[in-house]
């Protein structure tokens, strides 16, 4: 039904900086591997510190939502949607949407039913970062000790210089795109197995002389898509192959030889996947949940979400500290 009575000073919500991620507290190491439903809250800049806005929002009859018009992927627009969704839960489980698509008028919606196409996707990365963060950050603890390679005088190493010793202090602070995004393990332990050649042609991926949709390696990655083991759909890693590179550069994981123009696994990168569980190499964990014509993991997903990532967080928690 269409949102008769929106409040003026009630200002819709976008995806933005002020959408801050809410983890579980008060849990023991005994708790892990952790999965719970995604939790956010919103926070506006007031003077130097940040205020939050959720108890507020909490009480109004409902929550705006303004879709922003413009041509996107299906998949990002029913990500950003199962974001919000998961946010108006969070702030009141009872509360519905109001939610104006693509520049048409507000209309109230279910927000559960909103989101419900990409809920699995948000689920995912939720649980996955969570349960990554405290398991294996500590293997991680000597990130900014490790030396980052000479960087040529181009423009685009630059670029990557830049980006990598931004993921460098993430890494410190808990926000590696290690741990936020399911398949960049996947993908280290696949280049970790790449030929020769396919080092090189990575190498002049990160110098910007062939576009992502050119790099192949070892059946897993093609034209930009991770393939897995072939049993499932494919995924579109183009929009975040870079990141996941640039990741890997800046905690110490992907060497460059600059004399011999590649990129390989460093001796870090490998100390790290041998030392985890063989299961956690699963090539298809980025592809397994997405059952949606768009390429999303919808809410049915989440059962079978929980159960196979606890299996391989048991693992790695077990093989990476030996306790349970």
């Amino acid at each position: 039904m269409a949102a008769m009575g929106l409040r003026l000073d009630q200002k819709p919500l976008y995806l933005a900086t002020n959408v801050v991620t809410e983890r579980p507290k008060g849990l023991a190491w005994t708790d892990f591997p952790v999965l719970a439903q995604p939790r956010f809250s919103v926070r506006v800049k007031d003077g130097d510190a940040y205020r939050p806005l959720s108890e507020s929002m909490a009480a109004q009859p409902f929550l705006p939502y303004l879709e922003c018009a413009g041509a996107e992927a299906a998949d990002r627009t029913l990500d950003k949607r199962a974001r919000i969704s998961a946010l108006s839960r969070s702030i009141n489980p009872n509360q519905p949407l109001a939610v104006s698509e693509k520049g048409r008028d507000f209309v109230v919606t279910d927000a559960a039913g909103f989101g419900a196409k990409a809920a699995g996707g948000v689920h995912a990365r939720y649980n996955y970062s969570f349960n990554m963060r405290a398991i294996l950050h500590p293997a991680l603890k000597d990130v900014r000790s490790r030396p980052l390679p000479e960087w040529p005088g181009s423009a685009r190493w630059e670029v990557v210089r830049r980006e990598a010793e931004l993921e460098r202090a993430m890494a410190g602070l808990r926000n590696s795109i290690l741990y936020r995004e399911p398949a960049a393990l996947q993908v280290l332990f696949a280049i970790s197995e790449a030929t020769a050649e396919e080092t090189r042609r990575l190498y002049a991926v990160l110098a910007g002389d062939v576009w992502l949709k050119g790099f192949d390696i070892g059946g897993r990655i093609r034209e930009g898509r991770w393939l897995g083991t072939g049993k499932y759909r494919s995924l579109d890693l183009v929009l975040r192959m870079d990141a996941m590179l640039f990741g890997a550069v800046g905690s110490g994981f992907l060497e460059i030889d600059h004399s011999r123009r590649s990129a390989s696994v460093s001796d870090a990168g490998r100390t790290l996947l041998k030392s985890l569980h063989k299961d956690n190499r699963d090539p298809d964990l980025p592809l397994r949940f997405i059952d949606t014509a768009e390429g999303t993991s919808s809410a049915a997903a989440i059962p079978a979400i929980d159960d196979c990532y606890r299996r391989f967080f048991r693992k790695m928690k077990a093989k990476l500290h030996g306790t349970l």
